[in-house]
């Protein structure tokens, strides 16, 4: 999400690449009511979901059709007051991590 006059709304991919725009991961509660929830030091560059597998049935488990998310997350420095333009420009860390889950048979 970013800022606006109205309240925080979604980045785009042209916002998460403008050094000017403050993407940052956010939340929306049942009213609709949106705020943040990363840290206002950190930019979100870019951030991506890779579904794979489906559940099935098997004989124990669904070993091999398990349903797994993958997440690319890519973070940099925001550029306020006491960080210089060209640090925060060239800082960045990319996390990738996968959240599966095994459902054993049903009795």
């Amino acid at each position: 999400m970013k800022d606006s006059v109205s309240g925080p709304i979604l980045c785009s991919e042209t916002d998460q690449k403008d050094m000017k725009i403050h993407c940052y991961i956010g939340k929306e509660d049942i009213s609709g009511n949106r705020k943040a929830v990363s840290d206002d030091r950190v930019r979100i560059e870019n951030i991506r979901f890779f579904l794979s597998g489906n559940t099935g049935e098997s004989s124990v488990t669904n070993l091999s059709q398990e349903g797994k998310v993958t997440i690319v997350l890519s973070l940099g420095i925001e550029n306020k007051a006491g960080v210089s333009s060209e640090i925060a420009k060239n800082s960045h860390m990319s996390i990738e991590t996968t959240i599966s889950e095994k459902v054993y048979k049903k009795n």
